[in-house]
């Protein structure tokens, strides 16, 4: 909502955005959404029960699940933004430029991915304890560092600026709810861990993999390859 307002300061970056927001949303609701769906009522069993570190595992559980599935996601769509993009969309008014302008677009939103992922994943924690006010101010802390991100440097980089910042945003939001859940006794476990160090190892081949594959936009232009 924030982004597509400041946007409409400049021709088609609305549209930009929309195309661009409709292909991160896809992991974001299948992973995110789909296990804050399935944690909060798991959670809340467990802490009416009084098994706390049984809700300790669930959350991390539920945390290495999300990071599993939203790291290769983010780089998929990071380095590949623009075929994806000319694949789905780019027929018809969808020119070369616009596929252009919205895979950057989506490229800004990749790199927040896992953020809006972990959100949706940590959110429960707060939930099942009855309490929806620190979610709020977070959130909240979020959306005023979107605003000020997006209106400081959208006159100098467009509507690109919009998408990094609500990625900040994203980034900002989780880690303010992960060191509040830290005070508040949460662990992350050795194997949450040492899971994530596996994953991020396993995306790091597949981003040179990616980079280096026929897939890949050349230097000369991102969408000769399409072409």
């Amino acid at each position: 909502l924030v982004g597509t307002n400041i946007a409409s300061a400049q021709n088609g970056a609305a549209s930009w955005l929309y195309y661009a927001d409709r292909l991160y949303q896809l992991p974001l609701g299948v992973i995110g959404i789909a296990l804050s769906v399935a944690l909060l009522p798991d959670l809340s069993r467990r802490l009416k029960a009084g098994d706390e570190a049984g809700a300790r595992n669930s959350q991390n559980r539920s945390l290495q699940i999300a990071i599993l599935f939203s790291i290769p996601c983010a780089v998929g769509l990071y380095l590949l933004a623009d075929p994806v993009i000319a694949v789905l969309f780019q027929r018809g008014a969808f020119s070369v430029a616009d596929t252009t302008a919205t895979g950057v677009a989506l490229m800004g939103f990749a790199i927040g991915l896992p953020a809006f992922i972990g959100i949706k994943v940590l959110q429960p924690s707060f939930f099942a304890r009855e309490n929806t006010f620190y979610p709020f101010i977070y959130g909240a802390l979020g959306v005023v560092a979107n605003i000020a991100i997006s209106l400081t440097f959208f006159p100098i980089y467009g509507h690109v600026a919009i998408a990094i910042a609500t990625s900040i945003a994203g980034w900002l939001t989780l880690v303010t709810m992960s060191v509040h859940l830290f005070i508040s006794g949460w662990r992350p476990d050795r194997a949450l861990v040492f899971g994530t160090l596996a994953i991020l190892f396993s995306a790091v081949l597949m981003a040179v993999l990616l980079y280096n594959s026929p897939f890949a936009p050349p230097e000369g232009g991102s969408n000769q390859t399409v072409s």
